[in-house]
């Protein structure tokens, strides 16, 4: 799986981002609060749970329906983020997605990558900044970033893009 992230389409940062997810290494609040820094303990972008990186990742409200948002849009029939539930790592996750009968593993890589990395970052703006955006208004972002992408040579993306 470590193979996949380094050979995939991405900016060097998505890709080291996906490394650290697949690594566990990421700074969510569950893994600040077993070193012991004080944090509130639930997910900034739910709220009502603990997070994880599977959690933040494939289990938040708020990340599913970016998902279903993001799935739908590109007419991924075969990817149901609803049924994501039963994955125990991101891992297990990124396995199941790449087991679907998607137009293009790498493409599906890229995407897992972009979406990730623009969650991560939504994440973040809420911890650092206490800047909270729409779910409508970050898949509309991830929308022109998936544009872009393509436009800087991810041609695999270009694949399951739909043709607007």
């Amino acid at each position: 799986m470590h193979v996949t992230v380094w050979k995939s389409w991405a900016p060097p940062k998505c890709k080291f981002f996906a490394w650290l997810v697949m690594q566990n290494r990421v700074w969510t609040v569950g893994r600040l609060a077993r070193r012991g820094w004080p944090n509130c303990g639930l997910c900034p972008l739910c709220m009502q749970t603990g997070e994880s990186s599977t959690h933040l990742l494939c289990h938040c409200r708020f990340s599913v329906r970016v998902w279903c948002d993001i799935v739908q849009w590109l007419g991924l029939q075969d990817v149901i983020p609803t049924e994501w539930s039963t994955a125990t790592s991101v891992k297990d996750w990124w396995l199941q997605i790449a087991q679907s009968r998607a137009p293009s593993r790498s493409a599906m890589t890229s995407l897992l990558m972009l979406v990730s990395w623009e969650i991560w970052k939504e994440r973040n703006a809420r911890v650092f900044r206490n800047s909270a955006t729409p779910t409508a208004v970050l898949v509309r972002n991830i929308k022109e970033e998936v544009k872009l992408w393509v436009m800087a040579g991810a041609k695999n993306l270009g694949v399951v893009m739909p043709r607007e």
